[in-house]
């Protein structure tokens, strides 16, 4: 590549061999491990990014474009692209999404949290929870609990809006 520097631009380069790696370290002492407590490290031999605080890798980014977080070995469920959370020391993951609309902190936007065997999709806002196929909503469940299918308006716990609906079974409680 262009190792050169031009008018209005800089470069840095850290060259390694292809079984090493190129590193940057975050210091707060000059021996042992606080010579190192955060890190920028480019692995050749495995072709990926690490990057880390309090002396441990917290984040990589593999050689197909993978993100593991908690995890050094990122794994599609199926053959696509991954952002892939683990959770070695507890039995919970989750990915917290805010905007400046809902606020940062920790009971604000939403969250996707699974629990040792369970899954959670919690809105912590006002607003309903859609679910969207082929761009368009086909099921809400609305702030006050009701449930729409076919409909973004339900005005009963579950109200189904279809043509060819068809139930088998029901039953009133």
């Amino acid at each position: 590549g262009d190792t050169s520097t031009t008018t209005n631009n800089g470069l840095i380069t850290i060259g390694s061999g292809t079984t090493g790696s190129g590193d940057i370290y975050f210091a707060d002492g000059t021996s042992g491990g606080s010579a190192y407590r955060g890190f920028v490290s480019y692995k050749h031999n495995g072709d990926y990014l690490a990057f880390g605080t309090a002396e441990t890798t917290r984040m990589i980014i593999d050689t197909s474009g993978n993100v593991g977080i908690g995890t050094t070995s990122p794994q599609p469920w199926n053959s696509g692209r991954v952002l892939h959370i683990h959770n070695s020391s507890g039995n919970s993951s989750e990915l917290h999404l805010t905007d400046a609309g809902s606020g940062a902190a920790t009971g604000d936007g939403s969250v996707i949290h699974h629990n040792s065997t369970n899954l959670y999709i919690q809105n912590h806002e006002a607003g309903p929870t859609y679910f969207y196929n082929n761009g368009s909503p086909n099921m809400i469940i609305t702030s006050a609990g009701n449930v729409g299918i076919g409909t973004t308006t339900p005005n009963y716990k579950l109200s189904v809006a279809n043509a060819s609906t068809r139930i088998i079974s029901a039953t009133y409680i």
